[in-house]
């Protein structure tokens, strides 16, 4: 997303002016960290992983993860698509009996690290998830600016999620209009 259209939303919410900048101009710009629910570390039938993933698409990094394992992608789960163009950190789950196979696949730009035994984790299995944004290239005032942003969020209570192609994914990218004419019925 250019950082003109990210920092543009935020005039339709609010009157102060945006501070500028640039986002994802790295990958180590923008972290994601999921925040599970509790309930995907009960019962023993999956293996919980925490993986750790850098310019990797989700359903690409899954589908690898499967293949060197030598098991069905359909087996593996995970509660959402995250970023590619980030770092990021999300649980994974995988047959308890397939936890060695998963425990030995080496991936360039990946990390998996074993967490605890639980459930199959579906799509939505999240408290939600922190960000870390780095905005490169922003003007002087920007500190200041950064305040009465924050200041004016808060009183209009935080800021609206963003729904474009990439929460919905970018292989078919008419997905976010498919999704809004859906909410439209």
């Amino acid at each position: 997303m250019d950082y003109r259209e990210f920092f543009s939303r935020f005039r339709h919410l609010g009157k102060s002016p945006g501070i500028g900048g640039r986002i994802k101009a790295f990958p180590e710009d923008f972290v994601v960290i999921e925040e599970p629910l509790p309930q995907i570390f009960e019962g023993k039938r999956y293996a919980i992983f925490l993986l750790k993933k850098r310019n990797w698409d989700t359903m690409a990094v899954i589908r690898e993860i499967a293949k060197r394992a030598g098991i069905s992608q359909g087996e593996m789960g995970f509660a959402g698509t995250k970023d590619k163009r980030a770092i990021t950190y999300q649980y994974i789950s995988a047959p308890a009996r397939a936890k060695e196979k998963v425990e030995e696949v080496k991936i360039r730009d990946a990390e998996l690290s074993f967490v605890s035994y639980g459930r199959f984790i579906k799509l939505g299995h999240l408290l939600g998830n922190r960000f870390k944004i780095i905005v490169r290239e922003v003007g002087e005032d920007a500190f200041e600016r950064t305040k009465a942003i924050t200041r004016e969020l808060r009183e209009k209570g935080g800021f609206p999620n963003y729904f474009g192609y990439q929460r919905f994914g970018e292989r078919r990218v008419v997905n976010h209009l498919v999704g809004k004419l859906l909410l439209r019925g």
